[in-house]
């Protein structure tokens, strides 16, 4: 169903659609020791890019970028992320669905190189203009405003906040199966 949804919303097809639902891919080039040898402002110029429509219907990785150094670009500029999370205009839909959710669980990887900031999966990413200080999801407008529902739910107990050593998506069957499944799935 969110892959349709989403399909929809873009208007063209995705052939590969990532299976896990995060706040934002900062960068989508390279591993991590290469983008550190890249002086920040380098990748911050060239990553304005991402926000040109062909670059995001053509690379699926480039509808996550969220430019913490250009707000502005990322917000009007990104044809899924600034609007799934409801940060232009509200869709009352996607909070209504999200908030039907018994629980919305976010596995951060310790030592994840794709998703950048690492605590982005948990919808905490860097405070305005810069690309250091890291906000806490309940420090953010997303959540003050409470702009998706995760205030309310985080009230009501629904937010799982899940954390394992290793890279992006390395996890095993029987982690999955126990972290995840059983707890969530088959309640």
């Amino acid at each position: 169903m969110f892959v349709k949804n989403l399909q929809q919303t873009l208007n063209y097809k995705m052939d590969l659609m990532p299976l896990d639902f995060r706040k934002e891919v900062s960068s989508c080039r390279g591993s991590r020791r290469d983008r550190d040898k890249r002086p920040r402002q380098e990748t911050a110029t060239g990553d304005r890019d991402r926000h040109l429509t062909w670059v995001q219907k053509t690379l699926v990785q480039a509808t996550y970028w969220h430019d913490p150094l250009h707000e502005n670009d990322y917000k009007h500029g990104s044809i899924l992320l600034a609007d799934i999370n409801n940060e232009v205009n509200i869709n009352q839909t996607y909070k209504d669905n999200l908030s039907r959710l018994d629980h919305f669980v976010m596995v951060k990887f310790n030592n994840d190189s794709m998703v950048q900031p690492r605590e982005s999966a948990w919808f905490s990413f860097y405070a305005p203009g810069q690309g250091k200080e890291i906000l806490t999801l309940q420090q953010s407008q997303i959540y003050l405003e409470d702009r998706l529902g995760l205030q309310k739910m985080d009230k009501a107990g629904k937010l799982v906040f899940l954390q394992l050593p290793g890279d992006h998506l390395h996890f095993t069957t029987d982690w999955f199966i126990a972290n995840i499944i059983k707890p969530y799935l088959l309640n």
